[in-house]
């Protein structure tokens, strides 16, 4: 449901129509299956219920998964419920910021700018992260107290 009503809120706000629950990656590998996908704009829209948070490990393969996607090229836009219903159009001006992000750095990319991590190196930032969070006052539970 939170999907269907995203799709209109995403039309009634000017956006373009998105792909839906699309399998995502880059040259080498799939990361993963977004919601929404514009592809051309290199953007993924990704609608959120609290439960994918309750759990650490969960909310850490989701840090890990949206530094995947970045790496590979995407724009990762997460909104909730809360935010598609009562605030549309923030939900639609995060996607536009991110279709502008995209865009310059697809730019770059072409021009020699900007180049793709190697995998090694996303791998190293994932397992920092993980590492990080785990050590994290703020997540207790992610360390089984």
């Amino acid at each position: 449901m939170l999907e269907s009503i995203s799709r209109v809120a995403f039309r009634d706000q000017g956006l373009p129509p998105p792909e839906l629950q699309v399998w995502v990656g880059d040259e080498t590998e799939i990361i993963g299956r977004a919601d929404f996908v514009w592809r051309a704009r290199r953007t993924i829209a990704e609608a959120d219920g609290a439960i994918k948070y309750a759990d650490p490990a969960r909310a850490m393969a989701q840090l890990e998964r949206d530094a995947r996607l970045r790496a590979a090229g995407f724009e990762v836009v997460h909104f909730t419920w809360q935010e598609i219903t009562w605030t549309p159009g923030q939900v639609a001006a995060a996607i536009q910021v991110a279709f502008q992000r995209a865009s310059m750095l697809s730019a770059a990319r072409r021009a020699g700018q900007v180049r793709r991590l190697p995998t090694d190196v996303r791998s190293w930032q994932a397992s920092t992260t993980r590492a990080a969070m785990a050590a994290s006052p703020a997540l207790p539970q992610a360390r089984g107290s």
